[in-house]
């Protein structure tokens, strides 16, 4: 029924992938002088508005610095985490990363409480992507280094297409994704125990292994000159199956949205 009720959001996919051989020649373009320099460094200010947690039915608002470094193949930013490529050439990238879990702190939300406090932890990533001038496939997984967070394995996949417009200075970067959790990590987000039960009032509720979501995003680039740029990121993301149906989610879908300008040294 998504699929039906969202026809058109793959009808632009399948126009996209037929145009988006300009994707190539964007990247080659001397409008992008910088994209062979060894160092690399991003910085600017964004605006973030997304659900409060997965599966609120509230939304936040933030502002916030941007910054991201780039040297030789390691890349880091506080979003991203740490990230090194060591094979990046025309078919395939694989690389390895260290990112940060925040958790979830009961106490952030009415409809949390009695809930346990999932910690904050670390987690590496492997990634591996192949690439074409139509599109690229990426993977990566993801665990819980410190084990005291939610303990758990996952793995996002990801299709992404591009094409430039109006001379080169806009960029149309749209993707689809979807994630798929093991019972670990959905039960500590998602599921109700029997302590639980108790202190919250939920029904006892436990998941397997699975897919947690499935989204959607539309980034537009504006590049204003050689150096500032203009970003937008429109994020659909629908909890479905099992979690969805889980008793600790209000609304199964929600929207984010991202605003950045940002300055290339």
């Amino acid at each position: 029924m998504f699929l039906l009720r969202n026809s058109f959001f793959f009808q632009l996919c399948f126009f996209i992938f037929f145009t988006s051989p300009l994707y190539s020649e964007l990247l080659k373009n001397k409008k992008f002088p910088d994209s062979n320099k060894l160092l690399n460094v991003n910085v600017g200010l964004s605006t973030l508005s997304a659900p409060k947690y997965e599966g609120s039915s509230k939304s936040v608002s933030r502002i916030m610095p941007f910054f991201n470094l780039k040297y030789k193949n390691i890349t880091f930013n506080p979003v991203m985490g740490l990230n090194v490529n060591f094979l990046d050439n025309k078919g395939w990238l694989l690389g390895y990363g260290l990112g940060f879990n925040f958790g979830r702190d009961p106490e952030s939300d009415i409809n949390l409480n009695g809930l346990k406090k999932v910690n904050s932890t670390f987690e590496p990533k492997l990634k591996a992507k192949y690439k074409n001038k139509y599109y690229s496939i990426a993977s990566e997984i993801s665990y819980d280094l410190l084990k005291r967070g939610h303990k758990g394995v996952y793995l996002k996949t990801s299709f992404n297409t591009g094409f430039p417009l109006i001379k080169l200075k806009t960029f149309i970067i749209p993707s689809f994704s979807f994630t798929y959790a093991d019972k670990t990590y959905l039960n500590n987000f998602f599921g109700v125990d029997d302590r639980e039960n108790l202190s919250s009032g939920y029904s006892k509720y436990i998941l397997e292994s699975g897919i947690k979501n499935i989204s959607a995003s539309f980034m537009v680039i504006y590049n204003l000159n050689d150096r500032i740029s203009i970003n937008s990121n429109l994020i659909y993301k629908r909890l479905v199956g099992q979690v969805a149906n889980s008793p600790l989610v209000s609304k199964s879908d929600g929207i984010s949205t991202i605003f950045s300008i940002v300055y290339k040294y």
